[in-house]
């Protein structure tokens, strides 16, 4: 099961959308049977779930959503979508292999300026919310230009409903921390690297041991004319081969120690 969501820019005049497909990469791979679905949005507030019915998504069908043209009550919050079985009841909890593939399934999550927009191909699988997870993220697509700002997002997702607070930390390659910030869980959080302006650094590391979620980083030209969206991999993409999960832990001994 795959977790979809917006990316809230408002504040920089921007839109938001996600497009939903109902159907698989290469359905010539995937051996279950495409079904109607009902596009159920969430979100965390006053400790509990909120959710809304949006609606029926046709088999073999995509449907794209701005987030502008939702209803005001979803105004100013961090949502989330996920697709479910058109008779089930409006749950976090509901959990399916659905939209498990190979390639795998992803939407299309987009940022949008009056002159243009960047997207991403991506998705929260069903164990992020499952799991307590460690943050270390690295950014050499960082762009220096005075004229560039740059925004580090990290999507986190729980089980439990409640907006918990955590510490990450920002270093430069050297190990110093050269800032500190307060994220939320189930929620999309944003950092602006202008504060880190006056560092002569190629790269930064956002690391958090208390924990994690899908990093991101967005940058665009002040006049919103220019503008990219781009994620960093795992550290078990780095190989093709191997024991994996070995330079993982590897890895995050290294920036925890």
């Amino acid at each position: 099961m795959n977790y979809y969501f917006f990316l809230n820019f408002e504040e920089l005049n921007l839109d938001s959308s996600v497009e939903i497909f109902n159907s698989p990469p290469i359905s010539k791979f995937y051996k279950k049977k495409i079904e109607d679905k009902k596009i159920v949005i969430f979100y965390s507030k006053d400790n509990k779930w909120n959710y809304f019915d949006y609606g029926i998504i046709k088999k073999n069908t995509f449907v794209t959503i701005k987030k502008s043209e939702l209803p005001s009550q979803l105004d100013n919050q961090s949502l989330f979508i996920y697709l479910s079985d058109i008779s089930s009841e409006l749950s976090i909890d509901y959990e399916n292999d659905y939209n498990l593939s190979l390639p795998e399934w992803r939407s299309n999550i987009k940022i949008i300026s009056p002159s243009t927009s960047c997207s991403y191909q991506g998705e929260l699988p069903n164990h992020f919310k499952n799991k307590k997870l460690s943050l270390i993220s690295c950014s050499p697509m960082v762009q220096q230009d005075n004229l560039v700002e740059n925004y580090f997002i990290l999507v986190n997702l729980s089980k439990n409903p409640t907006k918990n607070p955590f510490d990450v930390e920002i270093l430069n390659s050297k190990k110093k921390i050269l800032d500190k910030t307060t994220f939320y869980t189930n929620t999309i959080n944003k950092y602006s690297l202008k504060k880190l302006k006056n560092y002569n650094s190629e790269m930064f590391i956002f690391k958090s041991s208390e924990r994690g979620g899908l990093p991101l980083y967005f940058s665009r030209n002040i006049e919103n004319k220019s503008m990219s969206l781009e994620h960093t991999h795992p550290p078990q993409a780095y190989f093709i081969f191997g024991d994996t999960f070995k330079y993982q832990k590897i890895k995050k001994n290294y920036w925890f120690s």
